[in-house]
């Protein structure tokens, strides 16, 4: 049961019996008690009062001028009451009132958002009175903050190779249709998306009807174990930067349509030779080409399956074969090619779909986190699709329902769609225009060497604030190890220049 709040007859607050403002000035008590933290942290910062009180360390932290963000977690609906009717304002706070409102909030600011510093503050009370608040607080927090770094640490190593991979698809733009420009067009349609982990081999049995019932969007890291059950996917996705066109076995399904991310490997255009579709990962390459939206990605195949269901508005979105984990001691589906050369790293434990725990890795545990996210951010949209998890073990996923396949197919109604004829809009979609497209490449290009130029002369964060957001430059001095000089920085952004050079001759060669 959680501690009550109590206002004594001399006006002091306590808090399970713990001092929480004092009755003469609580505003000045709480900005003595956030001095240490306060001090030095700036608008780009993010400060997590575990707790809300009545509002005085939060009101204390917004008053600060040049302060850091403020997050307040307060779950206790009687405690926020209490806020409400006897604190102060916290207008430009950001209140959680649950544990996925928390993640919400932080994975916005922290892994999106570039947030470059957190703080948690825990007033005495709570440490005392509801130490269980404080210590998920935390929790929360460091889960945030392992994904940001996750996030951070893959685009520092793959930004080199997404924008190699980039030069060389660039010119796909303008013949092979972009499935993102399909938002909204199939509301309602239920969509189960597939991954290639160890389960999918129980779970392919109930995959054969599955077909029936809903659109199915495949990894294409599980191609080669339902082509071993005799099935084949509507759309099978690859984002990969390096080449995994083997996954595409001998043969790809002839009705099945490959959606390709424009920073995956070359390869995977190449080699498929059925229909094809294009997504985009980075927002800075959506608004070169003016069509579109990006698509958010945990950094893994069934997650931008994922966010497409979404997009296109699907409902409900079903996964199914995403363990997540070492089910059995194992990686990959019977059958997955190249499955067999990723051996296990460190695990860590977390919590199992059945109850217990299960042996996961640091990277899967991020893509974990990543639904979680997920999750929480579609709870905030007024109509949100039902997302369920139909894997049949490996990781729980919260936020989402936990279903048998079977469970969840005998609940929706045969599938009235012609696949053939989604095909054939799609293949109508509208693609830019060469002359625009090279426009603004070379626009995009010329401020580009512009932020390298005041990168030489001012320095590198007078280049951050320049290059702005989703540009090719910001992407550029994001994906910068925390070390790098202005020499390296201006390296990196000579490079950039070349590479959207490099995208414009593309297409007309």
């Amino acid at each position: 049961m959680s501690a009550e709040l109590v206002i004594t007859s001399e006006g002091a607050c306590l808090l399970g019996g713990a001092l929480l403002h004092p009755s003469q000035d609580p505003l000045e008590a709480a900005r003595q008690e956030l001095a240490g933290l306060l001090r030095g942290a700036g608008p780009e910062d993010t400060l997590v009062l575990a707790g809300a009180g009545l509002g005085w360390h939060a009101r204390a932290a917004l008053e600060e001028p040049r302060g850091p963000a403020v997050v307040v977690f307060e779950p206790d609906p009687e405690r926020r009451a209490w806020l409400r009717s006897l604190g102060p304002s916290l207008a430009g706070a950001e209140i959680a009132t649950d544990i996925d409102s928390l993640v919400e909030i932080l994975s916005r600011r922290l892994v999106y958002g570039g947030s470059k510093r957190v703080a948690i503050f825990a007033p005495p009370a709570y440490q005392e009175a509801d130490p269980e608040l404080v210590a998920q607080t935390r929790q929360v927090v460091q889960q945030v903050i392992s994904r940001s770094q996750t996030d951070h640490l893959t685009r520092q190593q793959k930004l080199q190779l997404w924008l190699d991979n980039l030069a060389e698809n660039f010119k796909y733009v303008l013949e092979v249709p972009d499935v993102t420009q399909l938002v909204g067009a199939l509301q309602g349609v239920p969509a189960v998306v597939i991954g290639a982990g160890p389960s999918l081999d129980r779970s392919l049995p109930e995959l054969a009807r599955a077909g029936r019932h809903a659109l199915l969007l495949a990894a294409a890291s599980a191609l080669g174990p339902m082509r071993g059950a005799g099935l084949a996917p509507h759309f099978a996705l690859a984002m990969e930067g390096r080449d995994e066109s083997r996954q595409f076995g001998p043969a790809p399904p002839p009705q099945t349509m490959l959606l390709a991310a424009t920073s995956g490997h070359p390869n995977h255009f190449r080699r498929w030779y059925q229909y094809k579709g294009l997504f985009h990962l980075h927002k800075w390459v959506v608004d070169l080409v003016g069509r579109g939206v990006v698509v958010p990605s945990g950094g893994h195949a069934t997650s931008a399956a994922f966010s497409l269901a979404v997009l296109w508005g699907c409902d409900p979105i079903v996964l199914v074969g995403q363990d997540l984990a070492y089910t059995g001691g194992r990686i990959h589906a019977s059958g997955r090619p190249g499955g067999e050369d990723e051996p296990q790293v460190a695990t860590v434990e977390v919590a199992a779909i059945g109850g217990g725990s299960v042996r996961t890795s640091p990277v899967m545990q991020s893509y974990i986190s990543w639904y979680q996210e997920a999750a929480a951010y579609l709870r905030t949209l007024a109509q949100p699709p039902r997302v369920i998890n139909a894997t049949a073990a490996g990781a729980l996923l919260p936020g989402f329902e936990h279903r048998p396949l079977s469970q969840v197919l005998a609940g929706l109604p045969e599938l009235d769609m012609d696949f053939e004829r989604v095909l054939q809009v799609l293949a109508r979609l509208p693609r830019p225009q060469g002359g625009g497209l090279v426009q603004r490449l070379l626009q995009a290009k010329a401020r580009v060497r512009q932020v390298a130029r005041i990168c030489q002369e001012a320095g590198l964060e007078a280049a951050h604030s320049a290059a702005g957001r989703d540009t090719p430059a910001a992407e550029v001095l994001a994906g910068l190890p925390p070390e790098a000089g202005g020499e390296q920085a201006k390296a990196a952004l000579d490079h950039m220049s070349a590479i959207l050079q490099a995208m414009a001759e593309g297409l007309y060669a």
